[in-house]
């Protein structure tokens, strides 16, 4: 599978597919930082399953902790305090965090299921 890419938890793809989410946060890396809005990529489960919708990038916004945890998002998940954004990202990072580290949003729509 190519690098145009997102992976997401199962438990997101309902989600996903009926529009109530179109963010995600992502800790930067190589391959996030080449991510471009208007670029269209994969939304995968695993690579051995294959997309379950094509995605659009329809913004990329840095963001530190505190920011995250100050805004209110309409299509992401809230966090409360910095534990609880550190418990529910220890599912996919190593925390602790702290509010000066930095994530990327990336805002996107479903351009087919």
């Amino acid at each position: 599978m190519a690098d145009n890419y997102l992976g997401f938890d199962e438990k997101f793809v309902s989600k996903i597919k009926n529009g109530e989410k179109s963010s995600t946060l992502r800790y930067p890396s190589e391959r996030i930082n080449m991510l471009k809005v208007g670029m269209e990529l994969d939304a995968i489960t695993s690579h051995d399953r294959g997309s379950f919708a094509v995605l659009q990038i329809t913004d990329k916004t840095p963001m530190t902790v505190e920011e995250i945890i100050q805004t209110q998002f309409n299509h992401h998940q809230n966090y409360d305090s910095i534990e609880d954004f550190n418990r529910s990202m220890s599912e996919y990072y190593e925390p602790p965090f702290d509010g000066s580290d930095e994530f990327v949003l990336i805002d996107f729509i479903v351009v087919d299921k």
